[in-house]
């Protein structure tokens, strides 16, 4: 009896010890993770601080030559002072936004990461392709680091991005994008009727005013062609870890939208057969919100912390 209980100890023995190896692997292999991680955030953080450096050495530029100019020249004073003082409230403006691509990198995850979880629209775009009469050319609204300008891309569609990031967008530019340092809806304004067929938004509209955001959406409908699609991503707060407290880790968003909101105000301003999407567990599957029910505390919690609204510009 003594030798059994005896093996038993030693059984128990080595199962903690097998349990606490274990347990080390595991911790090493986040910890290799989380280090490997803020490593290519690193990297990243030095690539912008390159392209803003790079930035401001052409802007400083400029101004020491508008002053040698104006030193020169009585009748070029004054046009010279006010260029100096657009380029410096421009440059101010834009002080923040290298501090901003790295926030990004830490919190949202790299451009590999969200690059991957943008084959969730592969099934929709390329439906929307095959669409008789539908060209290929698309918008990205608050492109960011370029990934949907990248799918968009390998998806054979003639994207086009706008940022109010200059270091941003010269980095979409250094890839080979098409890209533009502007406001959205200042650029949606220039277009003419009906001449996209596909505008995407990931993680904007949560940033904008109602009126800018309003604007926009009547934009959209206005420059896309019949059938046309728009797509707006952003946090969802039917998530209850996002609605009571992650949203706000980002110093500039301005307000979380419930995805009704955002499904009736494209509804509202000519959108058709506008739904709305949930993602799954392993963000490969778009789940539509009829399918979806929110009847326990664990629904909350389980449901996908970002959404997506999709609609159709009607045919006239």
């Amino acid at each position: 009896k003594r030798a059994v209980q005896f093996d038993e100890k030693i059984t128990q023995v080595e199962n903690v010890f097998t349990a606490g190896l274990k347990n080390k692997a595991d911790i090493a292999a986040l910890n290799e993770k989380a280090d490997r991680r803020e490593l290519l955030a690193f990297k990243e953080s030095v690539r912008y601080a390159e392209l803003y450096f790079h930035i401001l050495n052409e802007e400083l530029l400029f101004m020491i030559n508008e002053i040698k100019e104006s030193l020169t020249d009585n009748t070029t004073k004054k046009e010279s002072a006010e260029n100096i003082l657009k380029i410096a409230t421009d440059m101010q403006e834009h002080i923040y936004d290298k501090m901003y691509l790295d926030f990004e990198e830490l919190f949202r995850g790299s451009e590999d990461n969200v690059a991957e979880k943008l084959n969730i629209y592969k099934n929709i775009f390329s439906k929307l392709i095959k669409k008789i009469n539908i060209s290929k050319k698309a918008l990205d609204l608050g492109t960011g680091r370029g990934e949907m300008l990248a799918f968009l891309d390998s998806l054979g569609f003639e994207a086009k991005g706008v940022d109010l990031n200059k270091i941003a967008v010269s980095s979409c530019m250094d890839k080979g994008y098409d890209a533009l340092c502007t406001d959205a809806l200042s650029y949606l304004k220039t277009l003419k009727p009906k001449s996209l067929s596909l505008v995407t938004s990931l993680h904007m509209v949560e940033h904008l005013d109602n009126d800018v955001l309003l604007s926009i959406i009547k934009e959209c409908n206005r420059v896309l062609e019949d059938n046309g699609m728009v797509v707006f991503e952003t946090p969802n707060p039917r998530n209850i870890l996002v609605g009571s407290g992650e949203f706000y880790r980002d110093f500039t968003h301005n307000k979380p939208l419930f995805p009704d909101t955002l499904k009736f105000f494209l509804e509202y301003f000519g959108f058709s057969d506008v739904k709305i999407y949930y993602f799954d567990s392993d963000n490969k599957n778009l789940i539509d919100s009829e399918n979806i029910s929110f009847d326990t505390l664990q629904d909350y919690v389980e449901i996908s912390r970002d959404y997506a609204v999709v609609g159709y510009k009607k045919c006239v």
